[in-house]
């Protein structure tokens, strides 16, 4: 079972290095964010947790986000970090499944 998550930043959103957005993930994202923001993004991690627990990764991604305005860039992120998505339970996966409105498209994970 994987159990890390990752802090992981883009830049050069729009062709401009000073637009940068900081996100967290259990798995990469790059390919969702070269869709969104453009594939001349970079797409890097830096910094992973060994927990999936919003209470010890929401502090970290804070920390970056302010980190990245504290240097001066133009972050993107319409937070202070921590209002992403958490892993569902399985339940909550299988009751997703069943609804005839979702079939077809992609579990969140």
């Amino acid at each position: 079972m994987i159990n890390t998550t990752k802090i992981y930043l883009v830049t050069n959103i729009d062709n401009d290095p000073n637009k940068v957005y900081i996100g967290k993930t259990i798995k990469s994202r790059e390919s969702q964010h070269k869709n969104r923001f453009g594939s001349q993004i970079t797409y890097a991690y830096i910094d992973e947790i060994q927990s999936l627990n919003r209470k010890d990764w929401k502090p970290l991604e804070s920390k970056w986000i302010q980190y990245y305005i504290d240097l001066g860039y133009n972050v993107i992120n319409k937070n202070k970090g921590g209002n992403g998505p958490e892993l569902l339970s399985i339940d909550s996966r299988k009751k997703i499944s069943a609804n005839k409105t979702n079939k077809g498209l992609k579990p969140v994970i």
